[in-house]
């Protein structure tokens, strides 16, 4: 059984649960979609960089557990930085870091700008990709004033979201963040993308 913590997509009006075909995992389509990708092989991407931001030993698990994931599912390399703190500056050189699930407490349009942000707010707001389309959307969602429009908006926003990132699931046994040995593997659809923390999936046996 899987579970969702309180969303991937923020609930509220944009709250979507017509996703299920996309939270299954699949190695070998991870490991074609690296194949591909531009990058062509997974020798030739960069290493992702992971901020593991806490002391605690359940968050040291979590960050090898994705580190075990995405190596088991891809051949890619993940790095670990262990800092308590860092700059935006530096925190924006980071495709990783845990407490991303925090924005799932977001309404849908602080979600949104938050995670796909043109590169201008990126010193800002930690965004770590966009393009025009996205750009576009988030305007329509941010600005619109018919609200038809800005869920038609945001439906081909979660789009974009669905189709172009990977997913990382992860264990929350006893309401603890925890990762157990049997984690899953990683799940995604089927755009090579880096891999961002935003869109860790919690899941329960």
């Amino acid at each position: 059984m899987q579970r969702r913590a309180t969303g991937i997509i923020p609930s509220g009006p944009f709250h979507r649960e017509d996703r299920p075909g996309y939270w299954q995992p699949d190695p070998e389509r991870a490991k074609q979609a690296v194949a591909d990708s531009s990058y062509g092989s997974a020798e030739n991407v960069p290493p992702i960089l992971y901020w593991s931001r806490y002391p605690d030993p359940e968050w040291a698990q979590v960050a090898q557990a994705v580190q075990q994931m995405v190596a088991d599912a891809t051949g890619i390399e993940i790095q670990i930085t262990v800092a308590s703190s860092m700059e935006p500056s530096e925190r924006v050189k980071f495709q990783i870091w845990e407490d991303g699930y925090e924005t799932f407490s977001m309404d849908a349009q602080a979600w949104g700008s938050y995670n796909f942000a043109s590169d201008s707010f990126i010193s800002t707001r930690h965004a770590h990709w966009g393009d025009e389309r996205t750009d576009a959307l988030l305007a329509e969602i941010e600005s619109n004033p018919d609200r038809a429009a800005r869920i038609q908006a945001w439906s081909e926003f979660v789009d974009v979201v669905w189709s172009e990132y990977w997913m990382i699931p992860l264990y929350w046994p006893e309401g603890r963040f925890l990762v157990r040995p049997n984690v899953k593997g990683v799940i995604f659809d089927p755009t090579f993308r880096w891999i961002n923390s935003e869109f860790i999936y919690i899941a329960e046996e």
